[in-house]
């Protein structure tokens, strides 16, 4: 391995793609929609509709309280540690499959994730969750958009690439001029 990028395989099944108006969205890109929109909701459903979860609610909001009356706080944060890590590593290797990784590849991840919990407000789940949607959806329409703007009006100088990288920052520029807390943030959080 050392230091070069490694590529693994798609699976057979997940090979191929499906035309949309303007472009083609690969079968695997969408499996990852799939399998991602399934984990998300998953998790969201544990946090917000099981005892589970509104105990590990409770232990964030005042944990020394949450121990008096008998839940084991250690052992429920551990448990959501570990889940966080699998989420995490489902992620990962979904995203492996379709762009390779590299020794340097997390640095991408840190920031895209700064700027993605920026946007949906610091504390918020939800907030975060529906920022990583318009980040990605973003980073998906808006080359779409300008390609076929470039197609329209016979530009081709537009270096698309270039200007997805910047598109997570751009729509946080513009996020925190109109909330400067984020889509989702309290008031007081930080202060």
């Amino acid at each position: 391995m050392g230091a070069s990028a490694v590529q693994p395989t798609k699976p057979e099944f997940l090979t191929g793609g499906t035309d949309l108006v303007v472009t083609q969205v690969g079968t695997y890109r969408l499996f990852t929609v799939a399998v991602s929109t399934v984990s998300v909701a998953a998790v969201y459903y544990l946090i917000t509709n099981t005892d589970f979860g509104l105990s590990v609610r409770a232990g964030v909001q005042d944990g020394e309280m949450t121990e008096f009356v008998g839940v084991n706080l250690p052992l429920r944060f551990t448990a959501m540690f570990f889940l966080g890590s699998a989420i995490a590593g489902l992620g990962g290797a979904l995203r492996v499959v379709e762009f390779g990784i590299d020794p340097g590849a997390a640095e991408e991840f840190v920031l895209l994730a700064f700027v993605v919990v920026v946007i949906g407000g610091v504390g918020s789940i939800f907030g975060s969750v529906l920022a990583g949607l318009l980040v990605g959806w973003a980073q998906f329409l808006v080359p779409v958009v300008l390609s076929a703007l470039a197609v329209v009006t016979g530009v081709s100088a537009i270096n698309v690439e270039g200007i997805s990288d910047l598109i997570p920052f751009a729509v946080m520029i513009g996020v925190l001029l109109v909330r400067p807390r984020g889509l989702f943030g309290e008031e007081g959080l930080l202060e």
